[in-house]
């Protein structure tokens, strides 16, 4: 069995990135820790209840213009819908499972507008390839793999800090054993933002020297 095998080979993941994994009999579970969307959640719903203070206060106040009455309003309620959507998302959360049971990777996402939640699941024989690239101050793990007879890359681990080199190379040579494949590359230099990521918006292209 691949997970037997995996784990024989490689150290156990605890930690990489945005994620922190757990084992449960055949499954590897790895949930995203919250980090910025509370405070980015905290932030949203503070402006609103500031804006909406204001609009109060207008209010009570004979000379104030109602189209400004009204524009404060329109901020707070944009502020409050905001911060909950965001809250929302946290809730949900983003989460990989590996049932080694079933050989199928399932990647949780919350959908960016609505943040209902939304999963795809592949088979790990589908898979193509995972590889550490550099992304945004750091690095992420791109998992490619097979719909029908187009290749689709996403991300799969995101948020990886260049201290946790280590953590990479570990995950990477478990993550590649669990899909059966070979020993991983060199960790590869270049901009991840051209990978077809149903999920994530692309990066900014860096500028060419």
């Amino acid at each position: 069995m691949r997970f037997e095998q995996a784990l024989e080979e490689n150290q156990p993941l605890e930690a990489l990135g945005e994620f922190r994994f757990s084992y449960e009999r055949s499954l590897l579970i790895g949930r995203a820790h919250p980090g910025s969307s509370t405070r980015m959640a905290s932030l949203l719903k503070n402006a609103g209840a500031a804006t909406g203070g204001v609009a109060l206060l207008l209010l009570v106040v004979p000379t104030a213009p109602i189209w400004l009455t009204a524009v404060f309003t329109a901020l707070s309620a944009l502020g409050m819908t905001l911060g909950s959507r965001v809250e929302k998302q946290r809730r949900i959360g983003r989460t990989v499972v590996l049932n080694f049971a079933t050989e199928t990777l399932r990647l949780d996402r919350p959908a960016r507008l609505m943040a209902s939640p939304r999963s795809v699941l592949i088979s790990f024989n589908a898979v193509n390839e995972v590889l550490a690239v550099e992304r945004r101050g750091g690095f992420a793990l791109l998992l490619t793999y097979r719909v029908k007879r187009r290749r689709v890359t996403t991300v799969l681990v995101d948020s990886i800090r260049h201290d946790e080199s280590a953590a990479l190379a570990q995950g990477t040579a478990f993550f590649r054993a669990a899909f059966g494949l070979k020993p991983p590359p060199l960790p590869a230099a270049g901009d991840p933002s051209q990978a077809r990521d149903e999920w994530l918006p692309p990066s900014p292209r860096p500028p060419s020297r």
